[in-house]
């Protein structure tokens, strides 16, 4: 059985407003004893400026809600990418201010009469849009909120936030920052982070005995500073043990796991 196409939660099509004017139209006239023509009924439908009105409200009102219930923090901040924009299918993105369902299209959609549908989808809207230079609808918008990072207070799109234990835990290096879980953190700041932290395992120093026999090692202590373990380092060599000192994040990139000593 073949999928059934997604359904648009909110839709704008002046044809269609005005065919379902007219049946209305149609109606009315009768009950008073009127009779008009299909193209009688569609015309006065279509110069009615207050249906048209209402449905407009109807329909950015709605979409308000939808905005209020994806911006969380109300910050009011969006992000839009856009495909196969026009007739030249070009591709971009902008970010603006919008508060309100009737700002928000009025920042992203062209300046002529568009047919649309908004799509509802995971973190973002989706908007479909037909017009002259898109007659096929090709032309995608998708909007996303944008949230402030807890670092450099610059507002992202979700997708390039971090939040949550388990997102703020480098599953490469297996580092957990020490980060407040609730608030965003950017991509950029969690790297800068992350590279501050490597650097400081780098110098926080595990002293090793290396049997080369076996290809073996014995992790004798951690937690040192470089002058801590330099001087213990040559102290045991003079006692003609093979003994080596090296940082924390070194050792895990060599041996995959963190120097602890076996109990």
């Amino acid at each position: 059985m073949p999928e059934e196409p997604e359904r648009p939660f909110l839709e704008w099509n002046t044809l269609q407003i005005t065919e379902d004017n007219s049946l209305e139209v149609k109606a009315r006239a009768a009950e008073e004893g009127k009779t008009l023509t299909d193209d009688e009924a569609f015309d006065i439908a279509a110069a009615d400026e207050d249906i048209f009105r209402f449905e407009w409200e109807n329909l950015t009102d709605e979409l308000t809600v939808i905005m209020k219930e994806l911006d969380t923090e109300a910050s009011c901040f969006w992000y839009a990418n856009v495909e196969n924009f026009g007739w030249r299918s070009t591709s971009g993105h902008k970010a603006f201010l919008a508060d309100d369902g009737r700002t928000l299209l009025q920042e992203i959609l062209p300046k002529t009469p568009c047919v649309f549908k908004i799509f509802k989808r995971e973190g973002c809207l989706a908007i479909q849009n037909f017009h002259h230079d898109s007659p096929m609808g090709k032309e995608f918008y998708y909007v996303y909120p944008t949230f402030r990072c807890q670092i450099c207070e610059m507002t992202f799109p979700r997708q390039f936030l971090k939040i949550g234990k388990a997102e703020l835990i480098d599953q490469k290096s297996q580092i957990e920052l020490d980060l407040d879980d609730t608030q965003y953190t950017c991509q950029l700041c969690f790297e800068a982070l992350l590279k501050d932290e490597k650097n400081r395992l780098d110098n926080i120093y595990a002293i090793i005995l290396h049997d080369p026999k076996e290809n073996m090692h014995t992790i004798i202590e951690t937690g040192l500073t470089k002058e801590e373990a330099t001087p213990r380092v040559a102290t045991l060599r003079n006692k003609g043990l093979p003994a080596f000192h090296v940082g924390h994040y070194y050792y895990f990139e060599k041996f995959g796991t963190y120097p602890v000593i076996e109990e």
